[in-house]
């Protein structure tokens, strides 16, 4: 009888067992699906949150690199443009001579290429969707166009004496930029 009683008792805990695993998986699944929506949920949020991260560093990026030019080459640029004689005129170009007497000077040949370098590393910026075009746009658009017709005899003509293509971002941005003062502004 005490075989009888115990064969009883494990046939009788074998069913609770299976009981309880029939529980556990009637509550279990529908958790598992509620984690795996959840973890969708969290996963979308990452991404947008990981976007928009993104897109405010390239803002500040942008502020920043905008920020170097004020404070550091309005003042040069102005220079520039004044030796060149354009400042406040319609004329956009220099004779050959002209820039030719003026590029004797070393500090002002130093200071041009340091405009055109800020210039194309802006432009390059851009390109790659590093740097903002709209707030680099809204900030410099009428300097850098005003800049590279001033320069453009001084790029023509480094472009001859290295043979090599300089500042060819820069003229794409001056090019995009132009057509967007047409059209925008």
């Amino acid at each position: 009888m005490d075989i009888f009683l115990n064969s009883e008792i494990i046939a009788s805990i074998l069913k609770l067992k299976d009981l309880i695993e029939l529980a556990v998986m009637i509550i279990g699944v529908p958790l598992v699906l509620y984690q795996i929506v959840l973890l969708t949920k969290q996963i979308k949020l990452s991404v947008r949150q990981s976007k928009e991260q993104t897109n405010w560093n390239k803002k500040n990026v942008t502020f920043e690199y905008v920020s170097k030019y004020t404070a550091e080459l309005k003042d040069v640029n102005k220079k520039i443009l004044q030796d060149l004689g354009v400042l406040g005129q319609n004329e956009s170009s220099i004779t050959k001579e002209k820039l030719n007497e003026l590029l004797k000077d070393p500090i002002l040949r130093a200071d041009i290429m340091r405009i055109v370098s800020y210039f194309d590393n802006l432009a390059l910026g851009i390109r790659n969707d590093y740097f903002n075009n709209d707030i680099a746009e809204d900030s410099l658009i009428v300097m850098a166009i005003e800049t590279y017709e001033a320069i453009t005899p001084y790029i023509k003509m480094r472009r001859k004496e290295l043979g090599v293509e300089i500042a060819t971002n820069y003229e794409n941005l001056y090019l995009q930029w132009k057509e967007t003062l047409k059209t925008k502004y």
